[in-house]
């Protein structure tokens, strides 16, 4: 139950002693600190999780089986989305925010804890608590530490926007854990300077924040009117209520890191990770098939303010653009290793300008993901024996237009799908598997084409921008606009790790050129 569900100004502990406030982290984070653990890394106070909890968890993860309370909210097999046959937790299909009453409750309090229990699954593969403190080596994001405790954080300070509660939980860190990096004016990269809080801090605020959301006590739904009752009227906007608003915000923004950190965790050292255990499985494309070539014709698509689900501003407004026929082909890693091996990261002919200046800083000579000159691939928790030629070959903006330089699916929407729907639907999205696939081995939608949907994003020409008619949210004023700016590409499609609003064939996401994700391309001409 939400304790969203209530005006008071305060936030609702059992038992109070859970409480993060000055008293229970003021003294630890004013500590001395020790050196960093590496050259260049952030500080950081020990002990691992010091705080004594009832149960030790068993769990073939090195976090989940060896610290107590790894767990802040439900545990996977107690957890909405697990599956008893597999043994792994899958991603709940979006709930309809349009509905009222009991089942508006239930959906969006099973979809947060599924949200919730994914991400602790996908960090339980950090190895120990040094991987949390771990820069990547691009130097392009905060360490994992950042990624554990920043949902949180946004969920508190969203529910006090939209009104829903009074006080946070520890100011400190709803400010530390607001903002993330990407290259913006006011980003503050986190520097050998930085003094993140110890891991058991970061732990019990993410507890608190969740008992804070989803308090269980006997009066939640309607105790102060937040959670409305009354039907929705038909041409009412899905947004009309700013605390249902609010909360499918909470629970997309999850999972919107859900999916980058997955990235980051696949770039971290294999040695700092292992797979965990209750992660969906990987695909097990064993075949090989050519990308194969269609002429297609391009359909109309216009998201409402009535539709069902929570979708981010930038998702409304209409354009509508006259494409030609054309045709198109997927972009395998087979494809792309013969790009590789007959010179293209030394051909400057081939790229941009921008592309360039970054392939010769970076000293970059093939994909992100390739691993060393042996070419094997690295998944977010593995290595492979070979470099599977059937995969996508997932790259940057800059390294697809050099590519190219050189050479639909039913349109209901996904996200209304749970795991084994899309599973039974042929689609790689939503973490129906922990990996990508073969990119010839899509469903066959509407159009005469397949993958259109999941395994990997896919590039577009457009830069991201608003569209006509396009309104900021007030609840999140700093989503979109920001990156309206010419400097962020344009993705859509989904990943094999989008879930919830980045599933749906609405979602519009983006990203600099030179950023790494879990993104592929398809050329047409």
């Amino acid at each position: 139950m939400f304790a969203a569900a209530t005006r008071s100004r305060r936030v609702l502990f059992s038992p109070p002693s859970r409480r993060l406030g000055t008293s229970r982290l003021t003294p630890r984070l004013g500590q001395p600190r020790p050196s960093p653990l590496l050259l260049g890394q952030p500080r950081i106070a020990p002990p691992l999780l010091a705080r004594p909890v009832a149960r030790l968890l068993q769990s073939s993860s090195p976090l989940a089986s060896v610290v107590p309370g790894y767990w802040t909210g439900l545990e996977p097999p107690r957890c909405p989305g697990f599956e008893a046959e597999t043994q792994t937790l899958s991603s709940l299909r979006t709930p309809d925010l349009r509905q009222r009453g009991p089942a508006l409750r239930e959906a969006l309090e099973h979809y947060f804890e599924n949200g919730w229990t994914l991400t602790e699954v996908l960090f339980s593969s950090l190895s120990d608590e040094a991987a949390f403190y771990r820069p990547p080596a691009h130097g392009l994001r905060h360490a994992m530490i950042f990624y554990y405790g920043h949902p949180a954080a946004l969920a508190i300070n969203k529910l006090r926007v939209a009104g829903a509660i009074g006080d946070g939980v520890e100011p400190r860190f709803e400010v530390l854990f607001e903002t993330g990096v990407d290259e913006m004016s006011w980003d503050d990269l986190d520097t050998p300077q930085t003094e993140w809080p110890p891991l058991c801090d970061v732990t019990e605020y993410r507890r608190a924040c969740r008992e804070a959301r989803t308090h269980t006590g006997p009066r939640t739904l309607n105790a102060a009117g937040l959670l409305p009752l009354d039907p929705l009227a038909r041409d009412a906007p899905t947004d009309a209520n700013a605390v249902v608003w609010a909360l499918g915000m909470i629970c997309e923004h999850e999972r919107i890191h859900l999916e980058t950190s997955t990235t980051l965790i696949r770039e971290l050292p294999l040695e700092s990770v292992t797979r965990p255990q209750h992660w969906p499985f990987d695909h097990a494309s064993a075949w090989q098939r050519s990308a194969g070539e269609a002429v297609v014709e391009a359909p109309q698509l216009r998201r409402p303010r009535t539709h069902a689900t929570y979708s981010w501003d930038n998702e409304y407004g209409r354009r509508t653009i006259g494409v030609e026929a054309f045709a198109f082909f997927w972009e395998p890693v087979g494809q792309f290793l013969a790009f590789v091996r007959a010179g293209g990261y030394a051909s400057p002919e081939l790229w941009t300008e921008e592309g360039w200046a970054w392939r010769s800083f970076r000293n970059t000579k093939w994909p992100h993901f390739w691993g060393l000159h042996q070419y094997k691939l690295r998944l977010p928790f593995a290595e492979t024996a070979q470099l599977p030629a059937a995969l996508p070959a997932e790259v940057n903006k800059h390294e697809a237009c050099a590519r190219d330089a050189a050479r639909d699916e039913a349109l209901d929407d996904a996200a209304a799908a749970d795991a084994p729907g899309l599973r039974a639907r042929g689609l790689n999205l939503g973490l129906a598997f922990g990996s990508p696939s073969d990119v010839s081995g899509g469903a066959q939608g509407a159009l005469p084409f397949a993958s259109l949907a999941g395994n990997c994003w896919e590039y577009c020409e457009d830069w991201f921008a608003a569209l006509p008619g396009f309104k900021v949210s007030p609840l999140y004023e700093d989503f979109s606009t920001p990156c309206f700016d010419g400097q962020h590409a344009l993705i859509v499609g989904g990943s094999f790790a989008a879930t919830g609003n980045e599933a749906s064939v609405f979602s519009r996401f983006h990203f600099r050129p030179h950023f790494h994700n879990l993104v592929g391309f398809r050329a047409v001409r």
